[in-house]
């Protein structure tokens, strides 16, 4: 209900819960003996759990296999107490009740999503632990942040309303209310124009009237021929609305990325790039993957070199099949297709028994059991669809529907009564409940203990509305103080990679705003929280980068160095989002200038040839990019090169800074570089009159003074500038006294 996705200190609280019923129920099986009809899927579901946990634990970035351990945890859990850890009626009334809690959810969503229909922002318990608003800002959400997690939810619980609405053990009136219900749902899945959900949806409700036509099969002809024949109607009406409902979504979505049709669903998100990357670190790690969460480091490795450059930084494949064997190996991904593939078996043989079991008249009674075994197959078959193109079971409510589901469609476990016959096979039935009750042990301590800990270390989080940890922020926009306060606390209880990483940018910030000891003393807080955050994510760019700057402005250069060394290697693919090229070029021209000082003028020009590299290298690897960020490159580039052609004149190397010159112009063609260029050539000019070369240096001072009076025509600040003007006059004047002694411009 609390609509977050992302934040582990929010979905605390489920995890502690689930993880306390976990123990009750394994506490419980110790004293019990179920038997069930599916113990190899049970133990094949037992084995991929303890793959999953082991694969985490041991996850080369521990916070990012925390992240998928909170997932992991409740997941296997919940699937263990509602499908094999609670018999007979207590089973059936906690199937029955995990589908109701969905259909209340489903209220909520769908009212707060009308509302929002009508312009009202709506309402989520979100607004009291965070200060994010949501990411999709004038589309339907319910009570989710974004349209996506939105619109799976309302497939998957519109299809249970549906199903519950043709086959609930519950008066006409309820079940033709649930079916309304079903259809707004399903129109507000629609309506929130997510090109994944509805390409699933379409799929889901081929297979809801494939299994529902099946399932009236042994009604009275009468009521098997009605029911069927509405059926058909209802078919082809829905496949026109299907269509009509994609063509609107496609297109719609289309206008964002100029493209038509079925490529609109890869084009905006390059999702075909990200899936070549995750293939491609498969490869590299292809039996147990490269670890939890890897692909969000890995793929810079990977990089894809015809993404655009400002294509966001991607945290998932946005392919939840290829994000398992990224991350998990091929052990992961074929764990998941069986155990996806065998419950669809189970769900197609429930269906066929039920289809016996309600005889002539089942649909008058109604049969829940029906409803929820048709609900959990069209929900599972929205899900597997809908993963192939986004990342919903990295969502921990939207996991946990996916759980029910799959749950809904197991055989009820039975009490094994002991008697004499059965005694022999008593002895393996109870086995098989101390191992399921262990497991569930062990799951269950493993959730309450780093549920607990993660919601006391993010309490302060909490407090202060800053539990949203992933994304992008704006640290000059925050309360400082505030917000210093918060993490520090935070990170002292539960340390963190992006706290440690918040931190320093924070004290960075302090540190540019005080001077003296203050300013060390900030600076030296930035450097440790930056440290500490590498050291728990050796592979996350923004802590390196920003570490190398605070070493830059503190003039410590040689360690400043070491680190750009890190950051550029990790940075090299995402410069526009980064600009650590451009800041290592920046920095090698400021070494430059420290070492010219210091009468070092050979060193000095070592490091601006670096710096000019490092420039070049940075313009080529952000290629076509903002206009914002080419006027900012150029105008560094200019400036760094214009004291580098400065130096080289001194030296009277005029060749290689007339080379350079030419560069600059080829790169950066602003008034300021055709001010430099005429510098330079003015330099030149008059180097070359006065080495008796009159002929030579009136051709160069002729295109100096071009050069001069077009800055002056093009600047866009149109105050006096006099010293332009002064260096303009005195070319003109040597000009006008090697024409007056009859001297002809050399030719090229």
């Amino acid at each position: 209900m609390i609509g977050i996705t992302l934040s582990v200190t929010l979905q605390s609280p489920t995890v502690i819960l689930i993880g306390i019923a976990g123990l009750l129920c394994a506490l419980t099986l110790l004293r019990c003996d179920f038997e069930a009809n599916t113990k190899y899927l049970l133990g094949l579901a037992m084995l991929a759990m303890l793959y999953f946990v082991a694969r985490a634990i041991f996850s080369p970035v521990r916070d990012l296999g925390i992240q998928d351990l909170m997932l992991i945890l409740p997941a296997g859990l919940l699937y263990l107490i509602s499908g094999y850890g609670v018999d007979g009626n207590n089973s059936v009334r906690l199937r029955q009740g995990l589908a109701w809690v969905v259909i209340v959810l489903l209220i909520l969503n769908v009212s707060l999503a009308i509302m929002q229909l009508d312009g009202s922002e709506g309402y989520s318990f979100s607004n009291y632990f965070t200060s994010a608003r949501r990411s999709s800002e004038g589309g339907v959400t319910g009570i989710y942040s974004y349209y996506g997690s939105f619109a799976n939810f309302s497939v998957i619980a519109g299809i249970l309303s549906l199903s519950l609405g043709v086959w609930g053990r519950c008066p006409y009136l309820i079940r033709s209310l649930l079916f309304i219900l079903g259809l707004m749902a399903l129109a507000l899945a629609v309506w929130s124009q997510s090109r994944s959900a509805v390409i699933s949806l379409v799929i889901a409700i081929g297979v809801y009237g494939l299994l529902t036509y099946i399932s009236v099969a042994k009604l009275n002809r009468l009521h098997r021929r009605r029911i069927r024949g509405g059926l058909f109607l209802l078919g082809v009406l829905g496949i026109g609305l299907m269509a009509v409902a994609s063509t609107w979504v496609f297109n719609n979505r289309s206008t964002e990325v100029d493209v038509k049709g079925i490529e609109v669903l890869f084009a905006s998100h390059a999702r075909l790039q990200f899936w070549g990357m995750a293939a491609e670190q498969w490869f590299d790690h292809p039996i147990i993957g490269a670890g939890s969460r890897s692909y969000s480091y890995e793929c810079f490795r990977y990089w894809n070199t015809s993404l655009h450059a400002a294509t966001p930084n991607p945290e998932f494949v946005h392919n939840e099949y290829l994000q398992l064997l990224a991350d998990y190996g091929l052990v992961g991904l074929l764990l998941i297709l069986v155990l996806f593939g065998w419950h669809f078996y189970r769900g197609g043989k429930q269906v066929l028994g039920l289809t016996e079991k309600v005889g002539k008249n089942g649909l008058k009674r109604g049969s829940n059991a029906m409803a929820l075994a048709i609900a959990g197959m069209s929900g599972m078959t929205a899900m597997a669809v809908h993963i192939i193109f986004d990342f919903r079971t990295h969502l921990l409510a939207n996991l946990l529907l996916l759980i029910c589901c799959a749950v809904w469609i197991l055989p009820i476990p039975r009490v094994r009564k002991e008697n004499g016959s059965q005694k022999k096979e008593g002895r393996g039935q109870r086995v098989g409940s101390w191992v399921l009750s262990l497991v569930m042990m062990v799951l269950s301590i493993g959730a309450i203990g780093m549920g607990g800990l993660q919601l006391w270390g993010g309490l302060p989080l909490v407090k202060s509305k800053m539990t949203k940890e992933d994304g992008a922020w704006v640290p000059e926009s925050v309360p400082r103080p505030l917000w210093i306060a918060t993490l520090e606390d935070a990170v002292a209880k539960v340390p963190h990679y992006v706290r440690y990483q918040r931190l320093g940018t924070l004290y960075r910030l302090d540190a540019h705003e005080s001077v003296g000891l203050d300013k060390e003393r900030n600076n030296k807080k930035a450097i440790k929280a930056y440290m500490s955050s590498i050291e728990r994510h050796p592979y996350n760019v923004v802590p390196w980068a920003n570490l190398a700057l605070v070493y830059y402005e503190e003039k410590q250069f040689e360690k400043a160095n070491e680190i750009f060394v890190q950051a550029a290697e990790l940075a090299k693919h995402r410069e526009q989002w980064y600009n650590t090229y451009s800041n290592w070029a920046q920095f090698h021209a400021a070494w430059a200038e420290e070492l010219i000082k210091e009468e070092k003028v050979t060193e000095g020009m070592i490091h601006y040839a670096k710096s000019r590299e490092l420039y070049i290298q940075s313009y080529k690897l952000c290629r076509s990019t903002s206009r914002e960020w080419k006027y900012a490159w150029r105008t560094d580039y200019s400036a760094a090169m214009n004291r580098y052609v400065y130096l080289l004149d001194k030296q009277k190397n005029f060749e290689a800074s007339s080379e350079i010159m030419e560069e600059v112009m080829s790169y950066a063609r602003l008034p300021l570089s055709i001010k430099f260029y005429a510098d330079h050539r003015r330099r030149y000019g008059i180097s070359l009159w006065y080495t008796r070369k009159p002929d030579q240096a009136l051709a160069v001072l002729t295109k100096a003074k071009f050069d001069y009076r077009r800055y002056l025509r093009k600047r866009k600040n149109k105050t006096i500038d006099s010293i332009t003007e002064t260096n303009l006059k005195k070319v003109e004047e040597i000009i006008q006294f090697l024409k007056s002694a009859g001297v002809e411009p050399a030719k090229d």
